[in-house]
């Protein structure tokens, strides 16, 4: 019986023509304009060597600032103030790396004043985390890049807070004989022998941790003289996240045919004997396999374009569907809570994708920065802005620590919107006896 009303909601579903239309053109159609959009700002390192970003660093955490200085050195330049312009005093890379940022140390007030008079593109604030406080002049491209500059710095905080963690937990109960001979424990006090071990386990934790930051560093030179630094990438991020959520109507799609109040099929099916819930998976379930497949489809056809989007196809490819799966249960979720109101479902269906969109920087890119620092909860849980920040994350990192926190929140929305939908249903299932 559940295999029959696969085949049959696949059957009903392909009759329809405007289905075709969104779920086989549309993305297609979509992604190539982005592309042609797109296609001026492909390479920006000429740019940015004509004309490096500009920032002030503003300290609230001396630590925070040198170890921010640390990591920027790689490929900027440190200035002062001087006529009223900055001048490079140290070229912290090695010659014939190329200056892509211009850092000045100064107090706020100072900071303020620069922008004012339009000496800086941007404030940096040097705490945990990281945060652009203003700027002006930049534009989305090189505020992308400036972004994607602080990003990776704060992955690596974030590695190497992990790994003291992991190794604390690793050095917690160690034998002392792994350290010590018998001749050499008979010979010294215990003060001698707790002192030694400490510095030996610190020394070990050290280098282990500076080991996996450099090849962390050998991977962002890497990235510095490639794509990464191409902000183009971030709108196709952002772009390919509004894709793998726009099939909200879909989702309202499969519970409109199994309610009695919604369709013509809906009053049919009502009264078959199979209950709603068996009837809501059998539509959801080829729906999900087609907009699956379609993801795939969309990540070898960005590919064939000549955009990369790194070498994690799995993980790419399994963001995008999880995408899909969310913007199909908000669908059943908002057909299930408006049973009466298709106008206003079909409205939402088209409005709610545009919105995470905005708001994950499809258009602009720095909204994403506004809506991060002003409303932390909308930017956690906006499906678009998860997807694309984990397609940047995979692009970027070199291990899959924020990639598995994406993941999570997406694990989370749809969970959630699953539980609404099923109590709809079923709320749905008592009406009208």
């Amino acid at each position: 019986m559940f295999s029959h009303l696969i085949r049959y909601y696949s059957q009903v579903y392909f009759k329809n023509k405007s289905n075709i239309i969104w779920t086989f053109l549309f993305p297609f159609a979509y992604i190539t304009i982005i592309f042609f959009a797109l296609s001026g700002l492909m390479e920006p390192e000429a740019s940015l060597q004509e004309e490096p970003i500009k920032i002030a660093i503003i300290s609230a955490d001396s630590q925070e600032e040198s170890d921010l200085i640390d990591y920027l050195d790689y490929f900027s330049a440190n200035a002062i103030l001087e006529d009223g312009e900055l001048q490079i005093i140290e070229k912290n890379n090695s010659v014939d790396k190329e200056i892509y940022l211009i850092y000045h140390q100064t107090d706020e007030a100072k900071a303020r004043e620069m922008i004012k008079n339009k000496q800086i593109n941007a404030i940096v604030e040097a705490k945990n985390p990281i945060t652009i406080k203003d700027s002006q002049g930049l534009g989305d491209v090189k505020m992308g890049i400036l972004t994607q500059f602080l990003d990776g710095y704060e992955t690596n905080r974030k590695l190497t807070i992990s790994l003291e963690h992991q190794y604390e937990a690793k050095y917690s109960n160690v034998d002392v004989l792994d350290y010590f001979s018998q001749e050499e424990l008979a010979s010294k006090t215990f003060e001698e022998i707790s002192t030694e071990m400490e510095a030996k386990i610190d020394a070990e934790i050290s280098d282990e941790i500076l080991a996996v930051i450099e090849s962390q560093t050998d991977v962002f030179e890497e990235q510095a003289d490639s794509d990464s630094t191409n902000p183009a990438l971030i709108y196709f991020f952002a772009a390919i996240g509004y894709l793998a959520f726009y099939p909200i109507s879909a989702g309202s799609y499969t519970v409109e045919h199994i309610i009695a109040n919604q369709s013509e099929r809906g009053k049919r099916n009502s009264v078959s004997g199979v209950t709603k819930t068996k009837m809501f998976f059998a539509s959801f379930l080829p729906l999900f396999i087609i907009q699956a497949f379609f993801s795939w489809l969309i990540y070898h056809y960005v590919g064939l374009l000549g955009v990369s989007l790194g070498h994690r196809q799995v993980q790419i490819v399994s963001l995008m569907i999880l995408g899909n799966l969310a913007a199909l249960l908000t669908g059943s979720a908002l057909a299930t809570l408006l049973p009466f109101q298709k106008n206003l479902r079909t409205a939402l269906g088209i409005g709610i994708p545009l919105f995470f969109g905005f708001t994950s920087g499809m258009m602009i890119h720095h909204i994403a920065i506004l809506i991060s620092d002003n409303f932390p909860i909308l930017h956690k849980i906006n499906p678009v802005g998860i997807v694309s920040r984990g397609l940047y994350v995979l692009y970027s990192d070199s291990n899959l620590v924020r990639f598995f926190d994406a993941i999570k929140f997406l694990g989370i929305y749809i969970l959630v919107f699953l539980v609404i939908t099923l109590y709809g249903l079923r709320k749905n299932s008592y009406e009208r006896l």
